[in-house]
């Protein structure tokens, strides 16, 4: 299962290619369309032309099943048909309860989506996660704590965000593109709290000089430089 479908079938198309069988990508809304399917799969073609070494362990007859999808795309009366090429559905729903019974999936990921959403609703979707998740199953996040609007905006670094109270935040933040500037250790702490056993972590390069000469707001006075200045993880955890 996947958390965030979003509007591209990117994570269950990556996971079409190296065999799996069975994917269900959970989200609140609908957003793709038989374009923004094609629009992926020519997204496949272009970076396997440009970073082979990406690609080296795929099913190489599922490729093939890829290519032949993207010549006849238009030909699907649905997206729900389209995916199911992939061995893939949609699932639109809440994902703090969903209808499945326990220990239904070996694996459950998410790519840049838990960010956007807030702690009330993040931690009962871990919890829901954990009781589906099969025993010995395998939970992958990776999360990106970046000020997503300093992707846009270059006069603005990745802690921009840290500056604002959460009343100002909450007034400029949007439902688009929520943010919850949720730091890393508490992301552990929401694990620790719902006895979810995480085995491992990688944390990426970062720059905490970045930090420095940013006006800080109080909510983040309790954690040191090096605490905030993490923005990219992946958390593992299993059952």
């Amino acid at each position: 299962m996947e958390l965030g479908t979003g509007q591209f079938p990117i994570v269950p198309i990556f996971y079409f290619l190296h065999g799996a069988n069975d994917i269900v990508s959970i989200d609140v809304v609908n957003f793709m369309t038989l374009d923004r399917i094609a629009e992926c799969l020519d997204f496949f073609i272009q970076h396997r032309n440009k970073y082979p070494e990406k690609f080296l362990h795929i099913d190489e007859s599922r490729w093939q099943h890829l290519l032949d999808i993207k010549e006849k795309i238009n030909h699907f009366s649905s997206t729900a048909d389209a995916l199911q090429a992939f061995k893939t559905q949609i699932y639109i729903a809440d994902a703090r309860k969903t209808q499945y019974a326990n220990d239904t999936f070996d694996f459950i990921t998410s790519n840049n989506t838990f960010e956007h959403i807030y702690p009330e609703i993040l931690e009962p979707i871990l919890v829901e996660f954990q009781r589906i998740l099969k025993p010995k199953g395998i939970m992958s996040h990776f999360i990106d704590m970046t000020d997503h609007f300093a992707h846009f905006d270059k006069n603005i670094n990745v802690y921009n965000f840290l500056k604002f109270s959460d009343k100002f935040w909450h007034a400029i933040d949007n439902e688009i593109l929520p943010q919850s500037r949720l730091r890393y250790k508490e992301y552990l702490k929401m694990y620790h709290q719902n006895n979810i056993s995480i085995i491992d972590t990688k944390i990426w390069d970062y720059d905490a000089t970045l930090l420095n000469g940013l006006k800080l707001n109080q909510k983040f006075s309790n954690y040191t430089k090096e605490e905030l200045a993490i923005v990219h993880v992946y958390i593992v955890s299993s059952k």
